[in-house]
């Protein structure tokens, strides 16, 4: 199983995905909903495993939407998934990071992956 490095501001919510893959590699649907539990920086269970909420979005990939709390610790939580696949549990505890809302940037204007904004002037044309 697999997934992508994820971070979030205490207050907001961070979706949490996870891929599925065969022997071989390739996507693959669990053979019922996988459960994920989320465990915050101080070691307790925020959520117990669980299949609420989380949805298939594409063969192989499932997603799951959680809040960090305003008031919840800063650090590594980890979000603990189990699926089954051909009739073997496999387990994945993968991680993201909760900022304080301190390290929150707001950007204005173009970013890095933005389309160009081109204009020229009437001399140009």
């Amino acid at each position: 199983m697999t997934t992508t490095t994820r971070q979030v501001i205490v207050g907001k919510p961070v979706i949490l995905e996870i891929d599925v893959r065969d022997a071989r590699g390739s996507r693959i649907d669990a053979d019922s909903q996988p459960e994920v539990s989320i465990i915050n920086s101080n070691g307790f269970v925020v959520r117990a495993l669980s299949t609420t909420d989380v949805i298939r979005i594409q063969e192989g990939r499932y997603r799951y939407t959680y809040t960090v709390p305003p008031v919840g610790p800063t650090g590594v939580w980890i979000d603990h998934w189990r699926a089954v696949v051909n009739g073997f549990t496999t387990d994945a505890r993968l991680s993201f990071i909760v900022l304080t809302s301190s390290a929150e940037i707001e950007v204005s204007g173009s970013q890095i992956g933005d389309d160009p904004q081109i204009s020229y002037s009437e001399e140009e044309i």
